[in-house]
């Protein structure tokens, strides 16, 4: 499949996520640009055992942060997004390579670019900023 269109399939599949509540098609895609931005409102990171990602739609009132791990033991985490300067964090849970992890928000709109966040091990990941609206 050429990049192109596997772009708009994860765009599609991310737009599905709010209908269906089920995690996204990423776990199979492993194409993650090396300047991080799929879409505007569509980031990742790529990092060593795995992949972080955070869709959200145009004014940021839906925001979906996910990591795929790719390799190595569980280990426990928790993913979040940083908007105006705020952390906000999901529970803490178990990644696996078996099982994509997510986590969804619904905030108030803004026009502020947001950040994907993953805390594992001492160590924040982020991913880069959304472009504005």
């Amino acid at each position: 499949m050429n990049a192109r269109i596997r772009s708009v399939a994860v765009v599609a599949s991310a737009a599905l996520i709010p209908l269906f509540g089920a995690t996204s098609a990423h776990a199979v895609d492993t194409a993650c640009p090396s300047n991080g931005y799929i879409t505007n409102w569509d980031v990742c990171t790529k990092l060593s055992n795995g992949t972080l990602y955070l869709h959200e739609t145009s004014k940021g009132t839906y925001v979906d942060v996910e990591y795929g791990k790719s390799a190595g033991s569980s280990v426990s985490c928790k993913l979040g997004y940083l908007r105006s300067g705020t952390n906000h964090w999901g529970p803490t849970v178990t990644c696996s390579t078996s099982y994509q992890q997510n986590q969804q928000w619904s905030p108030s709109a803004t026009c502020n670019p947001d950040v994907g966040l993953l805390y594992s091990g001492g160590t924040t990941y982020q991913t880069p900023p959304t472009k504005n609206c």
